[in-house]
């Protein structure tokens, strides 16, 4: 909610990494709110978040993944059958932050914090003084996502314009979501990476085969993002059992197949009670450039198949 001016007081108490959407001010959080230079206020929500979308930025009135999408993410996740892919995430931002005193993390495209809330334990078990942020542009994935977990910074905010002050983190992570490269240039500082999760080759093919009569392998192309190398690309595998037509339906809601599958492909998914299908992921590193040590490190690859 934005206020008018006042005089803010402690301004420096809580001094944080964020910048105002409004102005571009460093942000103050206060006990219910944070607030800049400027006296723009933004409230703390019940649910632990701050939207910091504003008006202006919004393509839509309400943008991102709806009430009943995120429903279905928190319910499929939450049955651990990513728990696979959960754990290897986390593990490898620990790696990549091991010698990190203070890291700074940031989930961008964050959901309703899945990913995040392990990401952010990890870290705090390695470094107990690091940050961790989720950004998301849907208000309804932030109102699951900010209950999780307090001590991640949780806010509503696209990832083409992060509220972030520039060369401020030195982990992004991008979970399935839209590849900002420019703007993840902008806030991960010289040496510091950024980690994608996509598709692999052969992800859902058992579930595409009943979609389409025609299923495609996904395209696994890597794609260069300006400003960084890449160094690392993981390969994670695990054949996922699917009990039940709510776990099969809520599963089919978070792939883009859910928009443009004929009517034929969805009533043949919807008879069913079981189905074994691959989860596939590629997970590819890239070093910002500016250090002198990107592209130190050889090309990593791994397949674990489970």
């Amino acid at each position: 909610m934005l206020r008018s001016p006042l005089t803010y007081k402690g301004a420096m108490d809580g001094m944080t990494m964020m910048k105002c959407p409004v102005c571009g001010e460093a942000l103050v959080r206060g006990e219910k709110e944070y607030r800049c230079g400027k006296n723009h206020s933004f409230d703390l929500a019940a649910q632990g978040y701050v939207n910091l979308l504003i008006s202006s930025k919004k393509h839509t009135a309400v943008p991102g993944d709806s009430k009943e999408m995120v429903a279905a993410r928190e319910r499929f996740l939450h049955s651990g059958a990513y728990g696979f892919l959960q754990r290897e995430v986390s593990a490898l931002c620990c790696r990549l932050m091991k010698d990190k005193e203070r890291p700074v993390v940031v989930d961008a495209g964050c959901g309703e914090g899945y990913y995040t809330c392990d990401i952010e334990k990890s870290i705090k078990e390695l470094h107990p003084q690091g940050e961790v942020f989720g950004f998301d542009i849907s208000k309804f994935a932030l109102r699951s996502a900010g209950k999780k977990a307090r001590g991640v910074t949780w806010a509503v905010a696209s990832i083409f314009d992060m509220p972030l002050e520039t060369a401020s983190a030195d982990l992004a992570v991008n979970i399935f979501a839209p590849l900002a490269g420019e703007e993840f240039a902008r806030v991960i500082r010289p040496g510091g990476y950024l980690v994608t999760v996509t598709p692999g080759a052969e992800h859902l093919f058992e579930m595409k085969e009943i979609l389409y009569p025609h299923p495609y392998r996904n395209d696994v192309q890597t794609i260069p993002v300006k400003g960084f190398v890449q160094t690392e690309r993981l390969t994670i595998e695990e054949m996922i059992q699917l009990e039940g037509r709510e776990q099969i339906a809520d599963l089919f809601q978070m792939t883009p197949y859910f928009w443009r599958t004929p009517k034929e492909g969805r009533e043949r998914l919807e008879t069913l009670d079981r189905l074994t299908t691959k989860g596939a992921f590629l997970l590819t590193v890239y070093q910002r450039e500016g250090s002198g040590k990107a592209g130190a490190e050889p090309l990593f690859k791994r397949c674990l198949s489970l």
